[in-house]
């Protein structure tokens, strides 16, 4: 923590230096630097990131389902701080939140671009690693809750850097900052953001360098108006109409006991109304989602055309999950499954053949097999391991947990919550189908999800057996909850 904070007055100075005006960038095919190697050998690769989207809302998105016939599926992914802010830190850093220090989405959460530039290297992240091994670095899209929405932002060592800065979560339009100079959009967010995409694919493809390229869907997030109203995701007319008969419906939506689960939540469920499931949000969510599968359908096929597709690896996730009113509760940033379990799929060179994967793995595993993929060795002192290490030895990582954590934002009366000197309410691991969390209010919670699959039943004890799932993970909680660099990855013992 003190080295840290010894950085703040200087991750500072770079952020006030990263907003210098620059001239928007042409079309022309970017040309390297002649100090910067080529790796001519190395695949492209392209991330899609959705916004708030469900590991089962992946039923609906049939383009990204062929990507999984033919890639990889890894079914139990993990957005370890599962907020939108915390979660995009953990892609440029790998790290996570407790040490890339952004908790939450704004400065009173303990979160936003500010906190993240003050604790970390603007000039030490994602971007930079890919640049000195030769790639184009693009990231379209969301980025960071609270950026600089004046002309002339620019985040060091991108390529090319679209983003929006004004009216974010606006379906129907927004200011974006392209490289640097403000240009104001008028059409449906995804069609604005694709066009986007597949413009970087066509303009640096084919060619000898590779590159990387992020894309930051905002579906299926809420969407907001300029006075701060929040309403439904908006919705592209080809795609209305979805009949609700395709929902499925957890059976915790419906939980009434709740005397098992924390105060925080009891208190939640004696003073609001019981709700029922929220059809129409999730009908839109759905929809929402059918245009950014649109846009996986048009990247493939533009890849294709470009003769690329072979070359270059498509990994699509997202930042968080979503509750839909399971255990009485809606939004993200909770411990509970339907919040931090996130889709997970690979497709690509060393990423084939329709496998589905059950090992626990994290959004800042996905950093590092980035990092991999490009051909960069050194750690840069993040959390995460590759995925390739876990599809080569998948018997080992069946005994690795990952830590998750989370604080205060978008809890009922959040204020009334304890926190720890970070920012966090709580903390807790998953390893397989086991989840340990526990609270700064002193509650704890244990699920089994093989006996117990929508947690309706917290099976806590104070004094587990020796051996049992609860002891060995609580045991390594207990060693991990402020882990850094490879000590994240331990194993747990064998029984």
């Amino acid at each position: 923590m003190a080295g840290l904070r010894v950085l703040a007055a200087a991750g500072m100075a770079v952020l006030l230096g990263s907003v210098a005006l620059t001239a928007l960038a042409s079309r022309t095919k970017a040309v390297p630097s002649p100090t910067t190697p080529l790796a001519s050998n190395q695949p492209n690769i392209i991330v899609v990131l959705t916004d708030d989207m469900r590991a089962d809302e992946l039923r609906y998105l049939p383009a990204v389902r062929r990507l999984a016939h033919s890639g990889v599926t890894f079914t139990r992914a993990l957005s370890a701080d599962s907020l939108c802010c915390p979660a995009r830190a953990t892609l440029l850093t790998g790290k996570l939140a407790h040490n890339h220090l952004t908790i939450g989405n704004y400065a009173a959460s303990h979160g936003g671009y500010r906190v993240f530039a003050e604790h970390n290297d603007l000039e030490n992240l994602l971007p930079q690693w890919l640049d000195a091994r030769g790639y184009r670095t693009a990231w379209i899209g969301k980025y960071l809750n609270k950026i600089p929405s004046t002309d002339g932002f620019r985040q060091p060592d991108w390529s090319y850097l679209a983003v929006p800065v004004r009216r974010v979560y606006d379906y129907e339009g927004g200011t974006f900052s392209i490289n640097g100079r403000m240009k104001e959009q008028h059409r449906y967010r995804e069609v604005v953001t694709r066009r986007l995409l597949l413009s970087r694919v066509r303009d640096w493809s084919p060619g000898e360098q590779p590159y990387f390229v992020l894309y930051s869907a905002l579906a299926p997030h809420h969407s907001r108006t300029p006075h701060g109203g929040v309403g439904h995701p908006g919705v592209q007319r080809i795609h209305r109409g979805f009949h609700r008969s395709r929902l499925v419906v957890r059976p915790s939506v419906h939980e009434k006991d709740v005397r098992d689960k924390p105060a925080w939540v009891r208190r939640y469920a004696a003073t609001h109304h019981r709700h029922g499931y929220p059809w129409g949000l999730e009908t839109r969510r759905v929809e929402a989602l059918m245009s950014v599968n649109d846009t996986v359908r048009r990247l493939v096929r533009t890849l294709r055309n470009e003769h690329e597709l072979g070359r270059t690896v498509v990994v699509f996730v997202s930042d968080n999950g979503f509750l839909l009113r399971e255990h009485g509760l809606s939004d993200k940033n909770k411990a509970y499954e339907e919040s931090v379990h996130v889709p997970l799929v690979v497709r690509g060179p060393g990423f084939r053949g329709g496998s589905r994967v059950g090992q626990t793995v994290s959004l800042a595993d996905v950093t590092a097999t980035i990092r991999t993929i490009a051909g960069d060795t050194a750690t840069h002192g993040a959390d995460g391991v590759p995925l390739e290490d876990v599809l080569a030895e998948p018997r080992s990582f069946d005994r690795r947990p990952v830590e998750i954590e989370g604080s205060t934002a978008l809890y009922p009366k959040r204020t009334t919550l304890p926190t720890d000197s970070i920012g966090r309410f709580y903390t807790g691991a998953v390893w397989g189908p086991y989840t340990l969390v526990h609270y700064e209010t002193g509650d704890w919670e244990f699920y089994d999800r093989r006996v117990d699959p929508w947690q309706l039943r917290n099976s806590y004890t104070e004094h587990p057996e020796a051996g049992s799932p609860q002891a060995l993970l609580q045991r390594w909680y207990a060693g991990h909850v402020d882990c850094r660099g490879s000590r994240c990855n331990d194993l747990l013992p064998r029984r």
